[in-house]
């Protein structure tokens, strides 16, 4: 009996042992797949200061000792831009290139700063992150909209898909027959517009990032964030769409093995997986990055990926987990990010 009883433990060992090596041969392997570009990263060193967002593809803006200041890459010259101290205002605070709001105050030009205004900001109100302004709450769409002869009801999706100069932006349901599709419908005073994003497979959310070099915006299929994005449109500046991309799926979307998944659906308890699985979408000089994070992602997935010049596929240039928002230059060459407590600097066009 002590001897069957030994043997069965060997057994279970070698199986176990077996099991654990396949399944790492298996991760080298794919591992392997991955195409990835090596770019050099140095050290931005900011001292106690905080990156908010590039000026520019030369100057930064940073929060230093809760002044707002610019710093020069190049000189490591620095400049406070504000007398007034900066105190952080949490969903409010809003900074782009061209401006952006701080203290409930609107701001344009952060090398030649104009203040244009103080807001009067109350908790139900929201910042458009595409333009920084202020949406105030209480200002209605139409509940339904006539669009080619049919009648759409309101998706009441994201609100703040375009610059808020355009005017008021909603997604809606586009029906007909067995499909559905997209209409975004902007109201500006008076005036009436219409984006018709057409048909596709599923009706998921409508969200956009908005090429500040190209003056584009890339509007893109997701539910609270980019994470299954398959499809995308690049829109210009007066709303007209000159380019629809499909978007080929990437690597961390591969689905767990048996084993994987008990594991998994463990690192996805009390909220699930979508609590714990992450990713930004960011468009700079027309390329386009993604951003991909979270405990449900597996390690080797993390990080930073661009998609390559035939939209076939993506290629990973940051091979790590960066929990914070990377930054993206405006000319989308240069990449400041966050990795374990340093700030790091990375040039893809060299």
């Amino acid at each position: 009996m002590k001897k069957f009883l030994l043997v069965s433990v060997i057994v279970v060992f070698l199986l176990t042992t077996l099991i654990a090596f396949l399944y790492a041969y298996k991760n080298i392997e794919e591992n392997k797949k991955i195409i990835r570009k090596n770019y050099k990263s140095v050290d931005l060193d900011l001292g106690e200061g905080e990156m908010l967002s590039w000026i520019d593809d030369e100057n930064i803006l940073v929060n230093k000792n809760n002044y707002l200041t610019s710093l020069n890459l190049d000189s490591k010259k620095e400049n406070v831009i504000f007398s007034e101290r900066y105190k952080s205002d949490g969903n409010f605070d809003c900074f782009l290139p061209n401006g952006g709001i701080f203290n409930r105050k609107s701001v344009s030009n952060w090398n030649n700063p104009i203040v244009l205004g103080k807001f009067n900001i109350e908790e139900s109100d929201s910042v458009n992150r595409v333009d920084c302004s202020v949406r105030k709450y209480g200002i209605d769409m139409p509940k339904e909209i006539q669009f080619d002869g049919e009648t759409y009801d309101t998706d009441f999706g994201n609100e703040n898909i375009f610059s808020n100069q355009h005017g008021i932006s909603r997604s809606y349901h586009k029906y007909f027959k067995e499909r559905i599709g997209k209409v975004i419908f902007i109201k500006n005073g008076d005036s009436e517009k219409y984006v018709d994003l057409g048909f596709f497979r599923d009706n998921p959310g409508i969200l956009s990032t908005f090429d500040d070099y190209k003056k584009e915006y890339l509007l893109y299929t997701g539910g609270d964030d980019a994470f299954g994005i398959d499809k995308a449109w690049i829109v210009d500046s007066n709303l007209n769409i000159i380019k629809k991309i499909e978007i080929p799926s990437g690597p961390w979307m591969e689905d767990y093995s048996f084993i994987e998944d008990m594991f998994y659906d463990m690192k996805c308890f009390s909220c699930g997986c979508s609590c714990y699985r992450n990713a930004d979408i960011f468009m700079r000089n027309g390329k386009i990055y993604i951003q991909v994070w979270g405990k449900a992602v597996k390690k080797k997935y993390r990080g930073i990926y661009q998609l390559n010049k035939e939209n076939s596929g993506w290629k990973k240039i940051i091979d790590m987990e960066i929990y914070e928002d990377a930054f993206f230059s405006p000319d989308g060459c240069k990449i400041a990010y966050v990795n374990k407590g340093k700030m790091k600097l990375m040039n893809t066009c060299k």
